[in-house]
């Protein structure tokens, strides 16, 4: 089967799996028609993961590029600049201007390997904006190498440059990268209203065209292998769950001042990766609470969370463009309370599949987890009617499906 299309991505540290589960499901779902190739960046956390994962598939082909780029050396050569902020800076400076040095190189090595593939299409699966910068360089590479479809997918709103200094420097090169993406893509896309707003008009003088993210409704997610160690906890209550790394942007402390004022019986249960310092804050948080808190760390098998917990509690504050979590709460008929930021409202329908509460708000996510924790009936109905959501809007089918409609 000859190749059809080509799936890139590029992540270096492991911070949230949702891309990574979007871009997966995407290769999994396209590869029931065509081939594949799977190209990540050299760094990339989720290699063994997903060789793991799709490794057996005969139509998806996984390949990593051969070399690290200069500022990731940089970093390494330089480790010992972590501990001062001004040397950190300053190395950070210096490789990337190694990368703008080697970037002739690296193109004709990236026009090259796609004239080699000759793929239909290029998917370049992005963080937020500018993010990564190979995820750019393989477009403007699929636009040299005439590949027909050059499709570029932003996952996150645009990164803000706080410093006002470093916003004004940075200013030319991020327009010059924008109007290079409005020359060399066929198509933007992002994954949520919210996100394309951002986008639309302020970074990208075209339409952004919006995809929502999708997974498979399996009942246990086809990804899982039979080696993972059993999920090691069984709650003695009611439960309200979280899933996600246990970062500020995620609103775990939010979470943990709300849970302060539920006053039933119940129990609250964190799955995910900390930040030890921050951590540290949580667990004085979780202390203040009348009812049990349990922090479980990292687990791979989050169907066996979810079947755990009676209702899902997102209460991000920033950065949360779409809540890929949310769909596999809905999967699994459990209700969801979310904050009202970003992409969020767009999955959640208030009052039909969960609550949206007002973002950073305690006493409106206390309250709402007080109403779905006191009331069974209500969680059933919202439960089945989440299910109902994902099954129409949100299956990884429909996902690709539209990507799909991109090459017409």
């Amino acid at each position: 089967m000859k190749t059809a299309v080509l799936i890139f991505s590029e992540e270096y540290i492991k911070v949230t799996k949702g891309m990574f589960v979007v871009w997966r499901n995407h290769a999994s779902e396209a590869s029931k028609k065509c081939r594949v190739d799977v190209l990540l960046n050299n760094e990339h956390w989720a290699a063994n993961e997903i060789t793991q994962e799709l490794g057996t598939n005969s139509n998806i082909i996984l390949q990593q590029l051969p070399f690290k780029m200069p500022n990731t050396l940089c970093n390494e050569i330089f480790s010992w600049c972590e501990k001062y902020r001004i040397l950190r800076t300053g190395r950070t400076a210096l490789g990337q201007c190694l990368n703008l040095i080697i970037s002739p190189v690296i193109m004709i090595y990236l026009v090259f390997r796609l004239r080699q593939l000759n793929p239909s299409a290029v998917y370049s699966h992005n963080g937020g904006w500018p993010a990564g910068t190979l995820c750019r360089w393989i477009i403007l590479a699929a636009f040299l190498a005439r590949i027909p479809k050059r499709i570029l997918i932003i996952h996150n709103y645009p990164n803000p440059v706080k410093n006002e200094v470093l916003r004004v420097l940075f200013s030319p090169i991020r327009l010059i990268q924008a109007r290079m993406m409005d020359l060399c893509a066929t198509s933007i896309v992002t994954v949520s209203d919210s996100a394309r707003t951002s986008l639309e008009g302020v970074i990208f003088n075209r339409p952004v065209v919006r995809i929502h993210n999708g997974i498979p409704l399996s009942a246990i997610s086809p990804h899982i292998t039979a080696d993972i160690p059993a999920l090691n906890w069984e709650p003695s209550a009611a439960v309200a769950g979280f899933v996600g790394s246990l970062y500020p942007t995620k609103g775990p402390h939010v979470l943990l001042d709300a849970f302060k004022f539920v006053d039933l019986s119940c129990e609250l249960a964190l799955l995910g990766p900390a930040d030890p310092v921050y951590l540290k804050l949580l667990q004085h948080k979780a202390s203040l609470c009348p009812n049990k808190v349990v922090f479980l760390g990292f687990h791979s098998d989050v169907d066996a969370f979810m079947q755990k917990i009676d209702i899902l509690v997102v209460p991000s504050i920033a950065f949360e463009s779409f809540g890929m979590v949310i769909l596999e709460a809905m999967k699994h008929k459990k209700p969801v309370i979310c904050s009202d930021f970003g992409g969020m409202k767009e999955v959640v329908e208030s009052g039909v599949t969960g609550l949206v509460v007002p973002a950073g708000n305690d006493l409106a996510l206390a309250n709402a987890i007080t109403v779905l924790l006191s009331d069974a009936d209500l969680r059933n109905r919202m439960g089945m009617a989440g299910y109902q959501r994902v099954s129409e809007l949100f299956t990884s089918e429909k996902m690709t499906a539209q990507y799909d409609e991109l090459l017409n």
